[in-house]
């Protein structure tokens, strides 16, 4: 489902999108599905607000016991993006203390990684 695609064709973008200081998640946070590599599969949205995933959010958590089948799925998706939201705070933050060097920061990452934080170490030492 929609999830799935999410979690296995999705890449998330966190920064700048345009010139300026940005003042809130919205503006920081981009998801877009890229089409599979066989070109087969038709998705019907392509591109998710911040909104948009906060009401998949909402909804995973409410229809998700701890027991189903599709939890580590779920899991991988509310973790991923709690750390996107965590990142981009940050990154307001920073741009709002002056900090010129995260105006133009960006940072893109498929949501199938496993862990944000080993790509943002990997992203430090560049």
């Amino acid at each position: 489902g929609q999830m799935r695609n999410i979690n296995e064709l999705g890449y998330y973008e966190i920064g700048s999108i345009r010139k300026g200081i940005l003042s809130n998640r919205s503006e920081a946070i981009q998801l877009q599905l890229r089409k599979p590599a066989d070109n087969k599969v038709t998705l019907p949205q392509y591109r998710y607000s911040l909104d948009e995933l906060r009401d998949l959010e909402s909804k995973l958590v409410l229809i998700t016991g701890p027991e189903s089948t599709e939890r580590r799925e779920v899991d991988h998706f509310l973790d991923t993006f709690h750390s996107v939201c965590r990142i981009a705070d940050v990154l307001i933050k920073l741009q709002h203390l002056g900090n010129s060097e995260y105006l133009s920061w960006r940072l893109q990452f498929p949501c199938a990684i496993l862990n944000v934080l080993d790509l943002l170490q990997y992203q430090a030492k560049k």
